[in-house]
């Protein structure tokens, strides 16, 4: 049994390794995260009016939207800002995670860059952020691109796992196989 614990740790560290895929698109800057869910499902078609999400997270609890004067651009990859609205509360009559949220057509299939930014109306309410997505809008292969990234990509952590696998699985057989040899000598 004593022999099989590296073969447990090995496996053990591959499997959190492995980075989940997610629905929505956190974005951290100082003491505030806000999250950003584009409907429908994070894959909105070009032309068709889709809605932006923002839920917003303030480690010093001091962010309140209604004392915010936040604004969400859109810029298309490669071309000068198209779009700039001022943020204002999520008003539906159905209750809602979401903080706040505004409707938008990406004009084309294309690489958006979306940005929010807030400053406080009052000095020092809350600490001011600006937060960058890049998000891709086309209906073959929709959803997050990672232009800015700050570790390996999924198939580069993918790829590292599987190495991993491969070489626990010739250890492994390196171990059975002296094993049985040691056994058959004896």
């Amino acid at each position: 049994m004593k022999k099989l614990f590296p073969f447990l740790l090995i496996s053990l560290l591959f499997l959190i390794t492995v980075k989940p895929a997610e629905a929505h698109f956190p974005a951290t800057d100082g003491d505030m995260t806000v999250t950003l869910h584009v409907d429908p499902n994070d894959d909105p078609t070009a032309g068709k009016q889709a809605h932006l999400y923002f839920l917003f997270d303030d480690d010093t609890n001091r962010f309140k939207l209604a004392n915010c004067n936040c604004t969400v651009s859109v810029t298309e990859l490669g071309k000068k800002q198209i779009y700039s609205q001022q943020l204002g509360a999520y008003k539906s009559s159905k209750p809602s995670i979401w903080g706040a949220s505004l409707p938008y057509i990406f004009p084309e299939r294309n690489v958006y860059k979306i940005v929010l930014t807030g400053n406080p109306q009052k000095t020092n309410e809350f600490q001011a952020f600006t937060l960058t997505w890049y998000f891709r809008v086309d209906t073959i292969n929709p959803g997050l691109v990672q232009v800015q990234q700050k570790g390996p990509s999924d198939i580069e952590m993918l790829l590292g796992g599987l190495g991993i696998g491969i070489i626990v699985l010739v250890l492994l057989g390196l171990f059975i196989k002296k094993e049985f040899s040691h056994e058959f000598k004896t």
